[in-house]
């Protein structure tokens, strides 16, 4: 199987207008990718407001 990557960007803290559950769903699609897509986790590159 050919390597697999992804890039996922979950950003809650906007100045104007926050938003509540962008990090969440970037931290669940990671797990999917793994679990049911079978990337490996050194390949998904995630970006979030915590980071």
């Amino acid at each position: 199987m050919p390597e697999r990557y992804a890039i996922l960007i979950g950003i809650n803290d906007y100045s104007d207008k926050p938003l509540n559950y962008c990090e969440n769903d970037a931290n669940e699609v990671t797990k999917t990718l793994i679990d049911r897509c079978l990337y490996r986790e050194n390949n998904i590159y995630k970006r979030a407001s915590y980071i």
